[in-house]
């Protein structure tokens, strides 16, 4: 090929230089996770105090160091924890706002529903904002189930009336459960409740008005109209992809999406936005001449993508998109520079952490800045040293290649060059196709994809091997199924949308064929449980890497290379230990499941047993939460489930409800025990109260003499209260697994 050698670009100044906002970014993270660690023992006051100390100290360096270069850095020291303890300020006032402890009876309460979740034919999800006057509980928003067929009439904006103990998110469950009252509180959700059919009323007549629930209201009308034209996945699919409705996917949907690396096209994000916004500049931008026209056009883009925004419910994801594409179309209109991409992403993130600082910990929020972060730092330090060759064409070959005359009726055109001259072509127009599209798509969906790693192995144990081959077919796809969306909303015609519906329904019936496929192939997914140190090496690595070859000093680079070979050292260690079946301690685990009593011996990884009233076909699809989440991580093999009356074993001894573990003694008392129950008092170390257990707490207690009493989660409500109230005037530890989460005894062998 005709290839000619480019020179490569000179790297730019360090991002700190080049992008001086994004020091203030990450100092503001950095004061946002200081406080979230004290986050219930520090007040706003404290950091205000704070920050206004480090503030005055900085003035007074600044203007003591003034003239001494050599001493700044103390006035630059100073500027920094300002801003870190002013961003802890911010956390620690957000954090008050939302943070609120509901009165223990039920109540009635009044609201307006902000945002509908999921909405079943039986129930929904619902996120509803109190009414003011009831303090100091107004203005708070509180995510409810509601129960009933009549949720089918809910939309934003609807005042809803309803009976129900509020509570603040459940923290506690299993072993490994994922924290959903941290995550409530980090999307300023203050409680969450349930709420029976007969317990709740609305008023559709009076539903408010406003711009944000108009647009709500506009994207289920979208819907509804997907739903005229399609059904099953596809459905499932485009409602996610084109208007960010994830309440149709289901959860095989999630999984084929999640094992092949694709699980960003179904949130909505900076490709979504992209995309639209080149359909635009494609249909209309790009055709408009005028300059002032041209201004008004990109107002009115704007104008369009935010309404977008708020129309899917403004992810965080989706509004550093936004924020980072209306800085570059300002830069545009004024015809600014637009190199400042990394200052731009910084400038977003510092935007959206004073707006909603909690939103740091939000999965979407890391992801997205994680995955541009990645993409704008590859592509200024890596891929500039290694730009593609350009096509130089042969000046006398192109002569000899290229007759004079070109009519196709032309001897001189089918010559005895013409095979020749149509290689030349197809090579050139090949290598333009890979230079141009399919190199830089290969260079962002690799860089995307290593950038976001550690945190998708961190969140889902999951690493897609073929995640790069998938985003080659699912990237393009993902364009038309936007393009034709957009059409099938702007021609409302029914014949025309019937046309683009089954073009679409071709695309994603093509789209699930080849994920399939991919999915299959072998080793496509791995389960991965590293620790965080793995983790934080692995994320280390390119800029290790980077600083190796750019470091001169001979010494430096040793060092660097000391440090290196130290942090992989103890990672390799950290895994090793992992691994080893007797890092997990004998223990005794009595998970929290509905409707079952399950009680967990653990003499080590490899050697447990398990009891449960769940049948034998059932414990795998009950336990799969677990398994995923608990077993998993520290390599506890399957256990050996107790199903017999009498067993023995080298740790364990069960007769009947008696078990034996450790030197620990346990009861289960429940409705098999009644007639085999000692007549003695005898004394054990756990007492578990399950399902029909009608003896009273002083009846049991003349029988039993417990070190601690469990209360299953299978005891109903009233029993429990009257078991908590005994033990607490028995001084008796109790421990109720609904709101306590599972039972975990470390055993001291």
């Amino acid at each position: 090929m005709p290839l000619s050698r480019v020179i490569p670009y000179a790297l730019p100044e360090p991002p700190w230089r080049s992008a001086p906002l994004l020091n203030y970014a990450l100092l503001i993270m950095l004061g946002i996770g200081v406080a979230w660690t004290v986050k219930d023992t520090a007040t706003p006051r404290m950091w205000l105090t704070l920050a206004a100390i480090a503030a005055t100290a900085t003035v007074l360096l600044y203007r003591k160091f003034q003239a001494q270069r050599d001493k700044r850095f103390l006035v630059w020291i100073g500027g920094a924890t300002a801003v870190v303890f002013s961003a802890a300020t911010l956390l620690s006032v957000a954090y008050g706002n939302v943070k609120t402890q509901w009165p223990a009876k039920e109540q009635v309460w009044t609201g307006h529903i902000t945002n509908i979740h999921k909405q079943k034919e039986n129930g929904a999800s619902v996120d509803v904002r109190l009414q003011e006057g009831k303090q100091p509980y107004s203005g708070h928003t509180v995510r409810l189930y509601l129960q009933g067929k009549q949720t089918q009439n809910l939309q934003p904006g609807t005042p809803i009336a309803f009976q129900s103990t509020i509570r603040s998110g459940n923290s506690v469950g299993n072993p490994g459960d994922f924290d959903y009252a941290t995550y409530l509180l980090t999307h300023g959700i203050s409680g969450q409740g349930f709420v029976r059919e007969n317990a709740w009323k609305s008023d559709t007549a009076h539903t408010e008005s406003g711009w944000i629930v108009t647009l709500r209201n506009v994207r289920k009308l979208l819907v509804e109209r997907y739903a005229d034209f399609f059904s099953g996945t596809d459905l499932e699919i485009l409602s996610a992809l084109t208007l960010g409705e994830k309440s149709f996917l289901q959860t095989d949907t999630r999984d084929l999406f999640s094992e092949t690396g694709t699980s960003h096209i179904l949130a909505l994000s900076g490709l979504h936005l992209g995309i639209l916004f080149s359909l635009l500049n494609l249909l209309f931008l790009k055709r408009i001449r005028h300059r002032w026209w041209r201004i008004v056009a990109n107002l009115l883009t704007l104008f369009a993508l935010w309404n977008f925004v708020l129309m899917v419910g403004a992810p965080l994801s989706l509004i550093r998109a936004a924020v980072m594409f209306t800085l570059l179309q300002v830069a545009n209109a004024l015809r600014r520079e637009q190199n400042a991409t990394l200052n731009n992403l910084a400038f977003a993130a510092i935007v959206m952490l004073l707006w909603q600082p909690m939103s740091l910990f939000d999965v979407g929020f890391q992801l997205s800045f994680c995955s541009v972060f990645a993409i704008v730092i590859a592509g200024e330090y890596l891929w500039r040293r290694f730009p593609l060759p350009e096509w130089v064409d042969d000046k006398a070959l192109v002569r000899m290649l290229h007759p004079k005359s070109r009519r196709i009726g032309s001897l001189k055109y089918f010559d005895r060059h013409f095979f020749t001259r149509l290689r030349y072509s197809f090579r050139r127009n090949a290598y333009s196709f890979f230079s141009s599209t399919l190199y830089p798509l290969l260079c962002v969906s690799l860089t995307a994809q290593l950038g976001t790693a550690p945190l998708v192995v961190y969140y889902f144990h999951t690493f897609p091997t073929y995640a790069l081959l998938a985003n080659l077919f699912v990237v393009p796809i993902a364009y038309c199924l936007l393009g034709g969306a957009l059409l099938f909303f702007l021609v409302p015609i029914n014949f025309v949308q019937q046309v683009v519906a089954y073009i679409l329904h071709l695309l994603l019936l093509f789209m699930q064929q080849v994920l399939s496929f991919i999915s299959e192939l072998p080793g496509a997914c791995f389960k991965l449980y590293p620790t965080a140190l793995t983790l934080i090496v692995f994320a280390l690595i390119p800029f290790l890497l980077y600083a190796l070859f750019e470091i001169k000093l001979r010494r430096t680079r040793l060092r660097l290379i000391y440090a290196i070979t130290a942090l992989f050292l103890v990672s390799i260690a950290t895994e090793s230990y992992q691994t080893f079946s007797q890092r997990v301690t004998p223990q005794i685990v009595i998970y929290k499941l509905s409707r079952t009593t399950n009680i967990h011996f653990i003499s080590n990884a490899e050697e447990s047993y398990l009891y449960t009233t769940l049948k034998p076909d059932s414990v795998a699809l009950k336990f799969a939460y677990i398994q995923k989440n608990f077993f998993e991580p520290n390599h506890i093999q399957p256990p050996k489930l107790l199903t017999k009356q009498t067993e023995r074993y080298n740790h364990l001894v069960r007769e009947g409800n008696f078990f034996l573990f450790g030197k620990k003694r346990l009861y289960l008392l429940n409705y098999s025990s009644y007639g085999k129950a000692p007549q003695q008092t005898i004394p054990v170390d756990i007492l578990l109260v399950a399902y029909k257990c009608w003896d009273t707490p002083q009846e049991v207690l003349s029988r039993f003499q417990p070190q601690q009493i469990v209360l299953d989660n299978t005891l109903p409500y009233k029993f429990k209260s009257e078991w908590q109230s005994f033990c607490q005037q028995a001084a008796i530890p109790c421990h109720d697994l609904y709101s306590q989460g599972a039972f975990v005894l470390q055993l001291n062998e």
